[in-house]
């Protein structure tokens, strides 16, 4: 009886709706809010967040997966970050209006102020979604984010750069935002020289963007690295950069190609690429009799004691002084040098072209890393480094022309020239055979100093046990195969002593910090 009396109750508290409906002849069961709720007209049709409260974007109603995504990355919270003090201008790169976009003018959050357009929400990068929203079956209605840095106002580069975040600025003086013309007609190199084919290969999938139709050849991008969408690795790393093996490091899906010499080819004996190898100790000609006792040689720039790998030294951020003698965040390691030269302020000028010293050049990464006690210890050791590597190298092979090949003795010096006098055809890349010498031919172009352009060019930074070790043994077994002599009888105790440090060497030593 006493649920029968409830139901009538509700029935009868029911009883204007459905006389309305009747009224209107149309029952009307359940009615949910509109997926966007209209934009005032000075937001220009910016729609910003549904519920602002649950972070919740008017995009995310139906894109749930990149809502889902979204929500893990520093944009999603980037208007909190903004301390009590900061100046208007500072909130235009923290929430959502015609920065990063197509749009212009003033709009969203700074045509508004309100919370629903706090943080880099979707339209930050896709550009005003009210267009979309209300008619999303029309493609032209679409908006659609840039993946280049062709037009600095609509991409990336609208917020990062300048003093605070110099992003751009120090991106632009990398090898990354140049194009080599001659490599992007090239499928093999494309997927690493050219950006947009190398953000395809990247991305996994097959992604849409405003310029995707460029038919100019793109240099490697923010968005080649770095996944908008996504917080999967640190910074938005599309592959994480702490994980030594080469088929899933970020940096080592381009910087590790031809990491050993391969018969048949005009190139066999030429390296390309190869610092993630050299860094996890699985680049180079091992000679004949080279004895270690693990299958890698790993330094300790590729050990344990280095988690971030190649990201430690070449990615590295650091506080410069400036003129008023306050502290800006002038290095965000962007210019992808280890040792980038700076000016008299030590702000970041570029990665070559100024001596190797503290005074034209910073060495900070190796500091900030926790290896080096101070930048002083670390420039000194460089400089032992580059001595001794110079030694082995020179009896190998001197590049009296510059021309980066072998020319026989007289022409060129060092042990090869002499072989490639002596000895025709000891010396040769198209057949498939890989001889001693040509094998030292190899390494010393993979490490020697100014021999080859496209060798690691760490001056042997990034592995210097292998890097010696491989010179020396190249050394010994030229010596043995033809008979040739050292350059310099002197440096016969160096190559001794590098070969010794190999069969000296206990296993895990290097992985464990050793070495410091």
């Amino acid at each position: 009886m006493r649920t029968t009396g409830l139901i009538r109750t509700l029935l009868a508290a029911a009883a204007p709706a459905y006389l309305l409906a009747a009224c209107t002849s149309e029952t009307i069961v359940y009615r949910d809010r509109e997926p966007f709720n209209e934009p005032v007209a000075a937001a220009a049709g910016f729609l910003g967040y549904y519920t602002a409260s649950s972070k919740a974007t008017t995009c995310g109603n139906c894109h749930v997966g990149h809502q889902s995504d979204w929500v893990t990355t520093r944009h999603a919270d980037a208007y909190a970050t903004l301390p009590a003090t900061a100046q208007e201008f500072c909130k235009s790169c923290h929430s959502v209006n015609s920065n990063g976009n197509i749009a212009t003018g003033t709009t969203g959050y700074d045509a508004t102020q309100d919370e629903v357009y706090h943080d880099v929400q979707c339209e930050a990068c896709h550009g005003p979604g009210l267009a979309h929203v209300q008619n999303p079956e029309v493609a032209a209605n679409v908006p659609l984010a840039n993946a280049n840095l062709t037009d600095d106002g609509s991409s990336c580069a609208a917020c990062h750069e300048g003093t605070h975040h110099p992003f751009v600025e120090q991106w632009k003086l990398s090898r990354h935002s140049q194009v080599e013309s001659h490599t992007v007609g090239n499928a093999s190199c494309a997927s690493c020289h050219e950006g947009k084919t190398a953000l395809l290969r990247f991305s996994g999938q097959d992604p849409v963007f405003r310029d995707k139709g460029d038919t100019e050849p793109w240099p490697t991008t923010c968005t080649v690295c770095h996944d908008p969408h996504a917080d999967r690795n640190p910074g938005q790393l599309r592959l994480p950069v702490d994980n030594p093996d080469p088929e899933v490091n970020l940096c080592m899906q381009c910087h590790l190609r031809k990491i050993e010499p391969s018969g048949g080819s005009s190139r066999g004996n030429a390296p390309h690429a190869p610092q993630g190898a050299a860094v996890v100790g699985l680049a180079g000609y091992r000679p004949a009799g080279f004895v270690s006792p693990e299958d890698e040689i790993v330094s300790t720039h590729g050990s344990e004691a280095n988690p971030r790998l190649c990201a430690t030294c070449h990615v590295n951020k650091f506080t410069v002084n400036d003129a008023q003698g306050g502290f800006v965040f002038q290095a965000v390691g962007h210019t992808f040098g280890a040792l980038p030269c700076v000016d008299g302020q030590g702000v970041p000028t570029g990665n070559s072209g100024c001596d190797y010293n503290t005074t034209s050049r910073t060495f900070a990464s190796c500091v900030g890393a926790g290896c080096h006690a101070t930048q002083a210890v670390a420039s000194t050791a460089l400089f032992s480094l580059r001595t001794q590597m110079n030694q082995l190298a020179d009896q190998l092979w001197i590049d009296s022309n510059n021309n980066e090949t072998i020319d026989a003795a007289p022409t060129d010096g060092g042990m090869l020239a002499i072989i490639k006098r002596d000895f025709p055809g000891a010396i040769n890349p198209s057949d498939n055979v890989i001889s001693p010498a040509d094998g030292a031919e190899f390494n010393v172009k993979l490490f020697g100093e100014g021999r080859y352009g496209n060798g690691d060019k760490s001056l042997a930074v990034h592995n210097p046990f292998l890097a010696k070790a491989l010179l020396a043994a190249n050394i010994t077994e030229l010596q043995q195969t033809y008979g040739v002599s050292l350059r310099d009888p002197g440096v016969a105790g160096l190559v001794q002593e590098s070969i010794d440090a190999v069969r000296r060497r206990q296993p895990g030593l290097f992985r464990t910090g050793h070495g410091r």
